[in-house]
Order: C-alpha cells, then sequence, then structure tokens
C-alpha cells in the first residue's frame, strides 16, 4: 500500500476545492463519478469505480424516511453497548474489532465459517433493520450501476451460480453483508474501529461487485464530517450525513478530516446543504456520534461451503437463519442455489423437481 505521496491537507478539517484537487491530482467523486478502464484495444471495458449520492439525490428518491429509522436505531447509545453486550468474547471483540459489527453473516476468527452474526441472533429489531438496508442498498445501486439487474447479466448470473447469501429480501441479489461502525465524535478512528478505522483493503471484498457506505451519522454545529479516501486512485467524497458511496474493488481507503471547523475558516469551505434541503431532525434523547454502515459482497458468503455452515443439516434449510435472509421467500431461493451447487453428480432431478422441493 503506498501512503507516502498523501498530502497532509486531507486531515484538516474542511471541504477541498477544485484547485486543492488539481494541486493535489484528487477527484472529488461528488463533482464527476470515477471511472475504471479494463482491458486493452478492442476488448477494453470501462467499469463505475466510485459515485457519490448526494443528500438532495438521496431525498429526492425517497430514501429518507428508511435511512432515519437506520440511522436513529444505531444512534441510541444503549443498543450500540447491546450490541457489544451480545458478543461471545466481549473483551477479544474489543481488541480486533473495536465498535465495528456485523448485522448478517459473521467470520469467526481464522475465517473458520460463517455463522449467523450474534446481533442477527439476539436482536429482533436487527431483521427489520437489514430488510430496510437491503431495499435502500438495492435502490442506491439500481440507479448508480443500472446494469446489475440486467437479466442474463454477469451480476445475476454470479448470484446464482454462486448462491450468493444475499440478506433481508429476495429482491437483494447483490449484497451479502452489512456491518455497522459507530464512534464518539472526536474519537480516533483507529481506536474506535481498530483496523477498519485506518487505511486499510478489504481483502475478502469481491472486486466486481459494488460497495454501498452509508454516512449517517449526527454531527453537532460546526462539526465537519470528514472525507472518505480511496488512496490508491486517489479519489474522495464527503462524509455528510444522509449522503452515500458506491465503489468498486479491493483498494486502500479511510476516513479523513473530521472535526471542528476553525472559528476563521471561510464559509466556502464549510460544508452546507442545498438551499432548501432539510435533513429529518434527530431525536433529543439519540447522542451526538458518527455511524457508517458498508453493504458489501464478501468472497466466502458468494460460494459458501457445507462443512463452513454450522447451522445446516443434510438437505435441511436452516429456519433460524431468517433473521438474516429476511423473508421465507429469500431463505427458500437461497436453498435452492446453494442445494444445486453442491449437488451430487448423479442428482439428476429436473428443474421443476428442484423448485417443487424448496417451495
Amino acid at each position: 500500500m503506498v501512503m507516502s505521496d498523501i498530502p497532509d491537507e486531507l486531515s484538516e478539517p474542511r471541504c477541498w476545492t477544485a484547485e486543492d484537487c488539481q494541486k493535489h491530482d484528487f477527484r472529488d467523486v461528488g463533482r464527476k463519478p470515477a471511472y475504471m478502464t479494463y482491458g486493452k484495444g478492442s476488448k477494453k471495458t470501462e467499469w463505475l469505480h466510485a459515485r457519490y449520492i448526494s443528500p438532495q439525490e438521496n431525498h429526492d428518491a425517497g430514501r429518507f424516511e428508511a435511512m432515519t429509522k437506520i440511522r436513529d436505531h444505531f444512534l441510541d447509545h444503549e443498543y450500540q453497548k447491546e450490541m457489544l453486550a451480545v458478543q461471545a468474547n466481549k473483551t477479544n471483540h474489543l481488541e480486533r474489532r473495536g465498535t465495528g459489527f456485523d448485522l448478517s453473516w459473521a467470520v469467526p476468527p481464522h475465517h473458520a465459517g460463517i455463522r449467523i452474526s450474534k446481533i442477527a441472533q439476539k436482536h429482533e429489531s436487527n431483521t427489520e433493520i437489514l430488510k430496510l438496508l437491503a431495499e435502500v442498498n438495492m435502490d442506491i445501486l439500481g440507479e448508480a450501476v443500472p446494469e446489475l439487474n440486467a437479466r442474463g447479466g454477469m451480476y445475476l448470473r454470479q448470484w446464482a451460480k454462486n448462491a450468493a447469501m444475499t440478506f433481508g429480501s429476495e429482491s437483494n441479489v447483490c449484497s451479502t453483508s452489512a456491518q455497522v461502525n459507530v464512534s464518539k465524535l472526536g474519537e480516533n478512528l483507529g481506536v474506535a474501529l481498530k483496523g477498519k478505522g485506518k487505511p486499510h483493503m478489504d481483502i475478502n471484498d469481491v472486486p466486481t461487485y459494488y460497495t454501498v457506505l452509508l454516512f449517517l451519522s449526527n454531527p453537532p454545529p460546526e462539526w465537519y464530517e470528514g472525507k472518505f479516501v480511496i488512496y490508491s486512485t486517489r479519489v474522495f467524497c464527503e462524509g455528510a450525513t444522509f449522503g452515500a458511496l458506491v465503489f468498486s474493488s479491493k483498494h486502500p481507503h479511510s476516513s479523513q478530516g473530521f472535526g471542528f471547523y476553525q472559528p476563521d475558516l471561510p464559509q466556502d469551505l464549510r460544508y452546507t446543504l442545498p438551499e432548501g434541503l432539510t435533513l429529518p431532525v434527530v431525536p433529543d434523547h439519540l447522542p451526538h456520534s458518527r455511524v457508517a454502515i458498508p453493504i458489501y459482497c464478501r468472497s466466502d458468503a458468494m460460494k459458501p461451503r457445507k462443512k463452513w455452515l454450522k447451522w445446516l443439516t443434510s438437505d435441511t434449510l436452516p429456519e433460524e437463519a431468517i433473521v438474516v435472509f429476511g423473508t421465507k421467500r429469500n431463505l427458500q431461493e437461497w436453498g435452492l442455489r446453494f442445494f444445486i451447487n453442491i449437488r451430487s453428480k448423479n442428482d439428476i432431478r429436473s428443474a421443476d423437481e428442484w423448485c417443487d422441493a424448496y417451495t
């Protein structure tokens, strides 16, 4: 990971101008999406790398109601404590993950398998939140990457062939995993979130799929929410509440530059909402806090091995996993894809017979 030419100005709590971007060779994807080109000659393929979805765009698309429910759920300080309390080993979790938590599937240390996250097991409310996350996620991806839902396209083929363990509902055909990262305002993210709070690569992400990162913090006045930076491709976006970022591939990234504005900072270097846009009010009992939710496709949940799934027995669907799958249909459709994926060569059941077995 090359970090030697990252400008110190990224850590300053202020917006960047077009001149800042030009000077340091960075692109603000809030101004213009970033694309990558693969291959050469006539076989070149252009691929969306990063696109910012602004609070105004999320408002106009009707996503504020669902995003508000998600935000208020995770801002609750008591619930933040409960997420830690249900972990099998709280001390170990704090040492490894800090206050970052898996909401759908979890992978134990040393990648010993896939399991239902402790939060999904213990908190009934998490199932409804996963449904909302799946809804917002697919709506954003449908807008940013319309080819994701193309019938017969690469993404749907991968979802079917690899028995993707997509959460929330059957309409989610892109994302297997969701996590929430919570921290106190001003807290060092390397302390709060351990490795995830520093520049890092998520090595288990599927590089051809997209991550949707939701920014759902509750900042006080005069607080700059920072930038989300992808270092290797030198792109960034604002971390403004009710915004989101869609990005692909495995690249080093982290948040930078949050904090109180300097009192004498010019107004044009302070983040402001568009005229006429008002964010949903935060209830008085919820604290100022940082909340970021990445929704992504994890490689070991894209081709799950039967021996990993401790809650799976023989050819029986794991009814308890509905807390992650969200709906009976999503669970049944996953069972159909999964058991076809691992079937014996001697299994010659027809398509109709397979469907009859899982409906």
